[in-house]
C-alpha cells in the first residue's frame, strides 16, 4: 500500500525504545493517527531535530488497515513551535497541587516529592 501524504500537526510526543518514537498526530486526510518513526531519537535522524510537540507539516504515512500504530515514513516540517511546546510543557505539570509523576520535573523536586 503506498503513503498517505497530508498536513500533519503533532500533538503528543513520547520516546519508544532506545531510538524510536511515538507521535500522535491530527492529520487532514487521515484525522488523529499515531505513528511510530523509527530512529528520530538518533542525532543523525532522518526527522530533523524540529519534528517535536506542536510541529507542523507533510506527514507521509504507511496506514495498515485495522492496525492502531502505523510507520511515519517522513515529516516535512513547515513550522515548528517550539516555545509553545516549552510552555506547555511546565504549564501542564500540576507540582502545585502535589506530585506529577513525571521523571525529572523541576516542579516536583521543588515540592519534596
Amino acid at each position: 500500500m503506498p503513503p498517505v501524504r497530508t498536513d500533519a500537526v503533532v500533538l503528543h510526543v513520547f520516546d519508544y525504545l532506545e531510538t524510536s518514537r511515538i507521535f500522535k498526530l491530527a492529520t487532514r486526510e487521515a484525522g488523529l493517527q499515531s505513528v511510530l518513526a523509527r530512529g528520530a531519537r538518533r542525532p543523525k535522524s532522518r526527522y530533523g531535530t524540529a519534528l517535536d510537540l506542536f510541529a507542523s507539516g507533510t506527514a507521509e504515512i504507511y496506514i495498515k488497515p485495522g492496525r492502531e500504530l502505523h510507520t511515519l515514513a517522513s515529516f516535512d516540517v513547515n513550522r515548528s513551535r517550539g516555545r509553545l511546546a516549552r510552555f506547555c510543557g511546565r504549564s501542564l505539570c500540576h507540582c502545585d497541587y502535589g506530585w506529577c509523576g513525571q521523571a525529572g520535573c523541576a516542579g516536583c523536586a521543588r515540592a519534596g516529592a
